[in-house]
């Protein structure tokens, strides 16, 4: 299973992590080793939720779609031509 978590205190010794969820103060009662971790947090893209929930649905697709005809369009009309 995976879970998106903060990490709550390492223990170095033992190379454990605690995790806890973000909207709690205590930790989880699961304790994590080093090769447990997927990912890790390095930065944030502000409002690509947004445009990615524009993309899945129906206006968004068309939208797209005829974004990258018309960028077709006009790489052949004016840029290919040199």
């Amino acid at each position: 299973i995976v879970v998106v978590h903060y990490v709550h205190s390492i223990n170095e010794e033992e190379g454990t992590f605690l995790t806890r969820p973000e909207n709690q103060v205590n930790p989880d009662n699961w304790v994590l080793v080093e090769d447990d971790l997927v990912g890790q947090y390095l930065f944030r893209i502000p409002m690509i939720g947004r445009f990615l929930v524009f993309a899945q649905s129906t206006t968004g697709r068309i939208v797209i779609i005829l974004d990258i005809i018309l960028i077709y369009i006009l790489y052949r009309l004016f840029i290919k031509k040199k």
